[in-house]
């Protein structure tokens, strides 16, 4: 835990909102699969609601790293991702525009 950066973050961030919303067969794909399938189907990618809320849980996981001394930061909110990603939700926009 204590290697989880702010780079890998954002990282993050982008690979969630790439993500494909709904689709057959999914479930038993690897995140690269399903967002390599979601671009050449054009589907649907997650609301900014449910990439916020995603987000939200990683910073609360994180949070209790920093509170057990396994972190020296939440890179969340350190970083600001955590209120750029609210802004958009609360805008409606997904949270890469």
């Amino acid at each position: 835990m204590s290697a989880i950066s702010r780079d890998q973050v954002a990282d993050h961030l982008v690979a969630l909102a790439k993500l494909p919303a709904k689709g057959a067969g999914m479930k038993n794909l690897a995140a690269p699969q399903r967002i390599e399938r979601a671009e050449r189907e054009h589907l649907p990618k997650l609301s900014a609601s449910t990439v916020r809320n995603r987000i939200r849980h990683l910073s609360a996981v994180l949070s209790y790293g920093v509170n057990r001394g396994w972190l020296q930061e939440n890179p969340i909110s350190a970083g600001g991702v955590g209120h750029q990603v609210a802004r958009a939700a609360s805008k409606q926009q997904h949270p890469l525009q």
